[in-house]
């Protein structure tokens, strides 16, 4: 990975025509010694009453060297510009190692605990602890609300956390506007190439010793019959290319939880629904034919962490938290980053598969070590403490194929 995109909502269109914007950028802030205008903007309608209309702005920084920080500012010729912002280019497989955060449900609405969530968020990353963010679903509550002021809100609250390392997003429930995810395609920017005609819902891409894959759980809930095929045509192909140690997959709804996860919005990912025009093609196979070692999930708003399963099977593991060439992959539950509604542990009978359960308020964080060795715990957002801190590890070349 040697790019990295920058995106932005303004609300009024430039006086010129001509005018474009650009990100100028360099390895320190006194010297901003690259610029880059070729910049794609969008122009979009939302949805509400007032019809508003809003300009995403999409421009990369390439030529970028693993490790570095660097240092940038985006504007237009017109002289409307940011400060200077500064982000540290993700490594190839530094002596840290990949260290990612990822939550789903953190919404603007009712608040829950998003002021305490984004300041340990903040502190981690100021620290040196965090390198990448996954969102995984249920952004704001909702992107589309009050003509889409809640998102314009929200995005305002994560600046410091999104301008200083890549935030990364999944479509949850909270994002379908009608199966338009109206907002959430033109506000975000995903891995996605040039020559892929469809939405960003699903992506893909390595860093250091990890293949990371975001999926949307959502075609499938809403019977969103060609894009879910698609995306699971994609997903065969794609997994069956890496070659990458570890495989950490990701979609709003779990497969597996103790909180009543036997429903259909569930069972159709793990098994499949319906055929021919009507197929919704079951998504578990793959993951388990093709040797992902974590899936992360949210929607359910409390943490859970699972045993290694894959057909409602559980593996058997000597030790829970220091886990062993596990024979299927791990599913992990990390809804509660600060949702507006919450499910207290006392309200939830857990099931054998569990091996892990709170419903404090916090985010998961993974520590990709290298090729054998990953670190996965849970992070109490008001404190900053670590819960279910858990080693994975695995022979090298191993993987969990199953299926």
């Amino acid at each position: 990975m040697t790019a990295m995109a920058v995106t932005w909502i303004t609300h009024h269109k430039y006086a010129s025509p001509n005018t474009k914007s650009y990100v100028i950028y360099g390895k320190s802030a006194a010297n901003l010694a690259y610029k880059n205008d070729t910049s794609r903007v969008t122009e979009w309608t939302d949805r509400g009453k007032s019809k508003s209309v809003r300009y995403t702005h999409r421009v990369r920084m390439t030529n970028l060297e693993p490790g570095l920080r660097y240092y940038y500012r985006v504007g237009s010729v017109e002289g409307l510009s940011t400060e200077i912002y500064s982000f540290r280019m993700l490594d190839k497989q530094g002596k840290n190692g990949i260290r990612a955060a990822l939550f789903a449900d953190l919404g603007l609405k009712e608040a829950g605990k998003l002021p305490q969530t984004i300041a340990t968020l903040q502190n981690f990353t100021e620290e040196g602890k965090i390198d990448i963010f996954f969102h995984i679903g249920d952004i704001a509550y909702n992107l589309e609300y009050d003509d889409g002021t809640y998102e314009d809100e929200f995005m305002k609250i994560i600046e410091p956390i999104a301008f200083s390392a890549p935030y990364m997003v999944l479509a949850g429930n909270h994002e379908n506007e009608d199966n338009t995810f109206n907002n959430f395609i033109h506000r975000f920017t995903t891995p996605i190439t040039d020559k892929e005609e469809r939405d960003n819902q699903f992506w893909s891409f390595d860093v250091g010793d990890v293949h990371f894959v975001g999926m949307s759980s959502e075609y499938h809930q809403y019977r969103m019959y060609k894009q879910a095929q698609d995306m699971v045509d994609w997903l065969k192909s794609d997994l069956s290319k890496t070659t990458k140690p570890w495989i950490v997959s990701m979609m709003h709804r779990p497969m597996y939880c103790s909180a009543h996860c036997d429903t259909f919005e569930n069972m159709v990912l793990r098994k499949g629904s319906g055929s021919g025009k009507e197929e919704l093609p079951a998504i578990e196979p793959w993951l388990g034919k093709n040797g992902v070692d974590l899936v992360y999930t949210g929607h359910k708003h409390y943490y859970e962490r699972m045993y290694p399963i894959y057909g409602g099977v559980m593996s058997m593991v000597k030790d829970p938290r220091n886990i062993h060439n596990p024979q299927a992959p791990i599913h992990v539950l990390s809804g509660s980053a600060g949702c507006h509604t919450h499910i207290p542990a006392s309200d939830i009978k857990r099931l054998p598969y569990s091996a892990y359960l709170s419903d404090m308020y916090g985010f998961s964080l993974l520590n990709v070590h290298n090729a054998t060795h990953v670190f996965s715990s849970f992070i109490h957002a008001e404190t900053g403490n670590a819960h279910d801190e858990t080693w994975i590890s695995k022979d090298k070349g191993y993987r969990p194929r199953i299926g």
